[in-house]
């Protein structure tokens, strides 16, 4: 981990300092959160990201990295099946609850507003067994995540409804 202190001046910035270095896998800008900024990810940054960020030691890190993977969703500049599969691989070995928690939300975001209605059922169901099975291997010790995964999951039953919704939750509940 390499880190470069620098001011964004105009469209580019060069960076001298990188220049004959081996590329890194994830170029993360702002990484301590020190200013407010809307960054992107390149292509690459964006692969390695969604398959390794939870990963990744320090949680302000991994939420600016969240952030931007977020934002390149709701800007149309990631594919929200991606976005969601990532979430869903990293979340149970999330350690922040602030940061499982809006990542539950973004992907409850990401199924209702930025999902074609012809492909959110295969997602809702990846996300419904996966919040079910969260909530019942944290029941006994982690009440906090227990909640998260419950309000999740319970949200996705909600926004689908009918006799499906109310047999799942009674099958939870039992």
């Amino acid at each position: 981990t390499d880190r470069i202190e620098l001011d964004i001046d105009g469209e580019l910035t060069p960076v001298p300092e990188l220049v004959g270095t081996k590329r890194a896998d994830v170029l993360v800008l702002n990484d301590d959160d020190l200013t407010y900024a809307i960054s992107r990810l390149d292509e690459r940054s964006t692969d390695v990201a969604l398959a390794y960020v939870g990963t990744i030691n320090a949680p302000i890190t991994r939420a600016v990295i969240w952030a931007s993977l977020w934002n390149a969703v709701r800007d149309g500049l990631l594919d929200p099946r991606r976005f969601i599969a990532a979430v869903l691989g990293a979340v149970p070995t999330e350690t922040e609850p602030a940061i499982r928690d809006r990542l539950l939300l973004f992907v409850a975001e990401a199924l209702s507003s930025f999902l074609p209605g012809s492909v959110r059922a295969e997602s809702h169901d990846q996300v419904l067994a996966t919040t079910i099975r969260l909530a019942k291997e944290s029941v006994a010790s982690d009440a906090d995540a227990w909640r998260a995964y419950t309000r999740a999951f319970i949200a996705e039953f909600a926004a689908r409804g009918g006799d499906e919704y109310e047999a799942m939750v009674r099958g939870f509940a039992a």
